[in-house]
């Protein structure tokens, strides 16, 4: 989370796409909740010359935390594929019948 000490926020994104001139990425804000699950980031690349060199082997996870990290994504990721409370499903073989 990268959060604004002194305005109280997090860096979110809202979910909107910018235009051409913005390479049409998503657009930023600076959220007061912080707690917001949009406010999770992926640091591809950082550099600072003035930080000593670290090696991250030191800080290499085992294979059990690997696993239950892995778990939990995919159980994440599952959780968002069941049908909402109320919402119409059908059956399969009901699919050739179905009409809207």
């Amino acid at each position: 989370m990268l959060i604004h000490y002194l305005q109280a926020c997090v860096l979110t994104t809202t979910g909107k796409q910018l235009p051409k001139w913005g390479y049409e990425q998503q657009e930023v804000a600076c959220n007061p909740n912080l707690r917001d699950k949009n406010a999770l980031w992926n640091v591809e690349d950082n550099v600072f010359d003035d930080l000593p060199k670290v090696s991250f082997e030191a800080y290499a996870s085992g294979f059990v935390e690997r696993f239950l990290e892995s778990h939990a994504v995919m159980f994440q990721g599952n959780a968002g594929l069941k049908p909402k409370e109320g919402e119409v499903t059908s059956q399969p073989w009901q699919w050739p019948i179905n009409y809207r």
